[in-house]
């Protein structure tokens, strides 16, 4: 392929040359000599032998031609100035014409020789000629040719020092340059031409229409120069500069991500944008700083966008086309919220106050979501770098921070902060930033409550630590009565009233509450304390709870088990309970629907104040001392009470045997008998859901209850003692085993006491007690089988032996039956054999015990 560079080059020259030469011939016959011969022969001999290394020298010494003076005699016919003219038209019209040969355009960027030689060429001409030579209508080669040499500029810099201009850099300084000469003349096709060169150059389009959102990356020169050369000339930006009004279109780019066919019948358009400055971000670091000071020249609510976008990433925007102040702008869903985070900060030392404060606070679709709540939500270690530049703001600038209802949440930062657990120090730094705003604006803040959930900073306040609390607490303390009021009996969204989440909250700050409700009167009073979250579903399981299950403040209280809280608590219930200071009439209806209340597990308050071991021994005291109010005309709703089943079939009774609570036995059961014979009958009868009563469970859990249990139960008039002794000693569980069993498996000492009070009972329930009905399937055997087998000590086999021995005489044939089971088993032959020689010998009988098969 032939040189096109030199060839053109070169035709210019020759061309000139020609055209002067023709000019001197005659000058040279003439018998006078034009002085204007030497001048031109010097020219055309520089032509000839190449010394003019810069076209521009050319076009010089051609002007200087013209403006050299020359005798008058010569004026008449000096045609010159008119050929001069004729060559500069020639150049011209050969730069247009060869302009437009894209080969020429890209061979003339491949060398930086070339491209001087090119721009050098295209200054001669006149600025006007040089606007209309970069504007020729439907030729696409311009805009082509600088990202091309971009592209070989990028391709070829091995090398070469970072610190030389690039070809790029070259062209646009040129453009720029001709571009601050033209942009004075004051001519309309300049002005049009000037404005459609730059749009070409930098989005291949002169149309007045530039896209809504933005330009194709394929076409924006900016983007293209960030994401191949690393880095933003400084020509380049000079040059964006130009577009005026149209330069943030530059700033965008955009992918269109609906098809031709729903563009031809919808009003919308859907768009995905990105900014120049993500890219930059992304791949040039070190031209932030100058591609920010770029964005400033635009409207500071266009530079927030700009900036948004650079931290998000992206931003989808659909374009009504009918009615543009309809268009939305949504962030992507799959947002990484801990990267445009870390972009914000990269950017906020680079910004203004103004700006970076917007960039934080601005919204976008879905939800209303800006970047303060991603920090909120998402990191603590940036929601506290973020609190920690707000906190340093002006009064006036932080209220927008801390007086913003975040949409999703309707929260504002302090109450997000505290509904988040973060750190303690942290939301001190919230409380001091809020110190200093006028009292207004404080008001609103404390007193803040969300519309749909009906929450408050204090309903969600479970973990702030104490010190924050007694700065929200002296805030509090200083609102208006009715704002106070409003904070203080708030009930949240899970029923919840303040009572009841003030449990969670330090000691002092409880104080604090109990003695704002002591202040108000005896029905708000009870009010606060009766308040349950019955009806409050938050949770799938929680939909088979029966209607009336629901937590109050003294059920939680006995959950929670934070006993400096619930001795306080007590403390204010001891008072509250009383219709008068003076403590003389309790509110006894108060009483009992406070007690007799079931939290969702099946929890009344007595039940809760022995369900688990590290409830505090003085909350059953405390519940007992509550049920000693309830007078005599209620004793039979103090029986329901007391007899109150949990879902496992607990009653109080049981759980305090379980739970090894002595003293509340003692008291559960002369209660229970204050109320009637036939109450503490129906509570000593109870068993669980494994069909263990309470002789049972103190057999198997808790044996210096049983002593206590039986004193208790022998006190019993004898027919009540009869009946429920009978019901006590049969029941099996759901293993097969009676209470005789259990005491010789887990308690044999026991078996002792057991006996004399079975030998009381009526024969045939003696007779279910060593003889329990089993299934074909059923291997327990019976108390004599266990005895021989499990127990060490001797004695008790032969004891029960014996009490088997006197019911046979009752019963002729008992004493087989009792027998058959442990004659059955070969290794327990030796224990009857001894029995029947009636054999003192200890060491004997253990052997024979110890020779029987295991249960």
């Amino acid at each position: 392929m032939p040189d096109l560079i030199s060839d053109f080059m070169t035709g210019l020259y020759t061309e000139t040359a020609n055209m002067l030469d023709k000019y001197r011939s005659p000058l040279h016959s003439a018998l006078l000599r034009n002085p204007r011969y030497e001048e031109v022969s010097k020219i055309i001999e520089l032509i000839h032998h190449k010394r003019y290394l810069k076209f521009s020298d050319l076009v010089r010494d051609l002007d200087q031609l013209i403006s050299n003076e020359v005798p008058l005699i010569f004026h008449f016919d000096d045609i010159l100035p008119e050929l001069i003219e004729r060559i500069k038209d020639m150049h011209k019209q050969k730069l247009l014409y060869n302009m437009r040969l894209f080969p020429v355009m890209i061979k003339f960027c491949q060398k930086q020789d070339y491209l001087l030689q090119l721009l050098d060429a295209i200054s001669t001409l006149d600025p006007h000629d040089q606007i209309t030579l970069f504007h020729i209508q439907n030729n696409h080669y311009y805009k082509g040719s600088l990202l091309k040499a971009l592209l070989i500029d990028v391709n070829a810099r091995s090398g070469v020092s970072d610190s030389e201009p690039s070809n790029f850099e070259l062209f646009a300084e040129f453009i720029c340059n001709l571009l601050e000469i033209t942009k004075s003349i004051d001519h309309p096709a300049v002005q049009t031409n000037h404005q459609n060169v730059v749009k070409k150059l930098l989005t291949n389009s002169t149309s007045d229409q530039m896209l809504l959102n933005g330009i194709p990356v394929k076409d924006n020169l900016l983007i293209q120069t960030i994401i191949k050369l690393k880095r933003i000339p400084q020509s380049l930006l000079r040059l964006c500069e130009y577009l005026g009004p149209h330069l943030q279109q530059l700033l965008w780019n955009n992918e269109m991500i609906c098809n031709r066919w729903f563009m031809e019948v919808s009003d919308h358009v859907d768009y995905h944008v990105f900014s120049a400055l993500g890219y930059a971000m992304d791949h040039a670091p070190n031209s932030i700083g100058v591609l920010l000071k770029t964005i400033s020249c635009l409207d500071s609510n266009e530079q927030i966008h700009q900036i948004c976008c650079a931290v998000f990433g992206s931003f989808f925007k659909t374009v009504n086309r009918k009615n543009p102040e309809r268009s939305a702008i949504k962030l992507p869903h799959d947002i990484d919220q801990n990267k445009a985070l870390q972009r914000f900060f990269t950017l906020r030392p680079l910004l203004p106050t103004t700006v970076w404060t917007q960039v934080l606070l601005r919204e976008f679709e879905p939800y209303r979501q800006s970047l303060l709540e991603f920090a909120v939500r998402s990191n603590t270690e940036s929601f506290s770098e973020i609190v920690n530049l707000i906190k340093d703001l002006p009064p006036e600038e932080k209220i927008p921070f801390l007086t913003r209802e975040f949409f999703y949440s309707q929260k504002n930062i302090l109450e997000l902060a505290i509904s988040y657990r973060v750190n303690a120090n942290l939301i001190q730094t919230i409380l001091d930033a809020i110190a200093d705003l006028p009292v207004e604006i404080k008001i609103s803040i404390f007193s803040h409550s969300t519309k749909d959930t009906s929450t408050n900073l204090l309903l969600e306040a479970y973990e702030v630590d104490s010190s924050a609390m007694a700065t929200i607490r002296n805030e509090i303390d200083k609102l208006p009565p009715e704002n106070k009021a409003a904070v203080l009996d708030q009930i949240d969204w899970r029923k919840g009233n303040m009572l009841m989440r003030a449990m969670d909250w330090d000691i002092e700050s409880f104080k604090w509450y109990l003695a704002y409700l002591e202040k108000k009167p005896h029905e708000h009073q009870i009010s606060a304390l009766l308040h349950t979250d019955v009806g409050w579903h938050g949770c799938s399981y929680q939909r088979s709870i029966s209607d009336d299950r629901g937590n109050s403040a003294l059920l939680l209280a006995l959950q929670q088990v934070k006993s400096e809280q619930l001795m306080v608590f007590f403390d204010f219930i001891s008072k509250a309970i009383y219709w008068d200071e003076q403590k003389n009439h309790p509110d006894t209806v108060a009483l009992l629907k406070l007690l007799r209340q079931t939290n969702l597990y099946g929890l009344n308050a007595l039940t809760a104040s022995l369900s688990q071991n590290d409830v505090p021994d003085f909350a059953f005291h405390e519940v007992y001392k509550l049920l000693q109010l309830i007078p005599v005309s209620l004793h039979t709703e103090l029986g329901f009470l007391i007899l109150q089943n949990t879902p496992n079939q607990m009653n109080c009774l049981l759980l305090a045997v379980q739970n090894n609570r002595q003293d509340a036995i003692h008291s559960l059961l002369s209660l229970a008998k204050k109320i009637s014979p036939s109450c503490i009958v129906s509570l000593c009868e109870q068993h669980n859901s494994q069909e263990e009563n309470c002789l049972m469970l103190a057999m198997i859990h808790n044996h210096h209850a049983l002593p206590l249990l039986l004193n208790e139960l022998t006190a019993l008039p004898e027919t009540e003692q009869c009946e429920l002794f009978c019901s006590l000693m049969t029941r099996t569980n759901k293993e097969g085993r009676n209470v005789l069993d259990l005491a010789i498996l887990h308690y044999p000492e026991s078996v002792s006491l057991l006996l004399p009070i079975i030998e009381l009972l009526p024969l045939d329930a003696q007779a279910k007690v060593f003889c329990p009905q089993k299934t074909d399937n059923d291997k327990t055997g019976n108390p004599l089988l266990l005895a021989i087998n499990k127990c060490q000590n001797p004695s008790i086999a032969l004891s029960i032996h014996q009490a088997i021995t006197k019911l046979d005489e009752h019963i002729p044939g008992f004493l087989k039956e009792a027998e058959a089971p442990a004659r059955a088993r070969p290794y327990t032959q030796y224990f009857f054999k001894i029995h029947s020689q009636r054999s003192t010998n200890e060491d004997e009988l253990v052997d024979a015990c110890s020779l029987g098969l295991p249960d």
